[in-house]
């Protein structure tokens, strides 16, 4: 797996931490992961694109995007950028858990409240007093070296999830720009992407107009409709397959009308059948 390229794929490790710092220049296209992944931002020009929401980032700023968001950084090379990234495996997150505590909240709490940024304000020396020792832990090969990782990348998942909870709201436009007829519409399908999801049902529901509407999502999205919505079955049918589902049997329920129709779609994306992915992801 390739942190430069993004690669798509699911992550057997519990988690993975990167410090990098450069100012190379990255060409991204819209991607997602099977793995949860935070983004923190200690210096750079950086904007990440998700899920048709901009985000424009300052030093010390935090990105959660949940496995299977649709997202790309634009990053201006001109400026070195650097961050702290970590890929986080979901089963793991769940393992870790408790039936009080989730450590997924600060994933999830911006289904409610739209955003996927925390802005830590005065509360900055939290993070970075448990970032310093986890990278000087990674890099060490003292005695216990790795389980004081392991235990720092905890606390670090409860302070994060504190820091959500606890920060005040603040103005939406003061931390992404966004279109709300889009955000509408994406939610929308996300919420009924086992349906037949045509432009001019989509345009009926909203009371848009079919070529207006198709404008306004590639504009915020960077996909057109169709697009998105075959990525996200896709996506989908990927979840299912990981769980063990036969692929001849899941087709319907991602929203595809026949069989050959999702396996020409699944392996044009992910470059091998169905059938295979199932076999190496399971």
């Amino acid at each position: 797996m390739d942190i430069n390229g993004e690669k798509r794929g699911f992550l057997n490790e519990n988690f993975k931490m990167f410090y990098l710092k450069d100012k190379k220049e990255y060409s991204f296209e819209y991607h997602f992961h099977d793995f949860l992944k935070v983004v923190i931002m200690l210096s750079g020009d950086v904007t990440y694109l998700i899920e048709g929401k901009a985000y424009k980032m300052k030093p010390w700023d935090i990105l959660f995007i949940s496995n299977n968001e649709i997202h790309k950084p634009i990053i201006n090379s001109n400026n070195p950028y650097e961050r702290f990234i970590f890929w986080i495996n979901p089963d793991y997150l769940s393992k870790i858990s408790s039936t009080k505590w989730d450590l997924s909240n600060c994933f999830t709490s911006h289904e409610n409240t739209k955003l996927n940024l925390l802005r830590l304000g005065n509360k900055i020396s939290i993070i970075q007093d448990i970032l310093y020792e986890m990278h000087k832990e990674k890099s060490s090969d003292l005695f216990g070296n790795e389980q004081l990782l392991d235990a720092l990348f905890i606390k670090l998942l409860v302070n994060l999830n504190r820091l959500t909870l606890e920060c005040s709201p603040q103005e939406t436009d003061t931390l992404m720009t966004h279109d709300e007829n889009v955000s509408n519409i994406l939610k929308y399908i996300n919420e009924n992407i086992t349906l037949d999801l045509t432009i001019d049902m989509i345009a009926k529901e909203f009371y848009m107009n079919r070529y207006y509407l198709m404008h306004k999502f590639k504009e915020f999205t960077g996909f057109t409709i169709n697009n998105y919505v075959t990525q996200k079955r896709l996506i989908l049918a990927s979840s299912l397959l990981r769980e063990g589902h036969n692929p001849s049997k899941i087709f319907s329920s991602c929203g595809f009308k026949d069989y050959s129709n999702f396996y020409r779609s699944f392996k044009k994306f992910f470059g091998i059948s169905p059938s295979e992915y199932k076999k190496l992801n399971t």
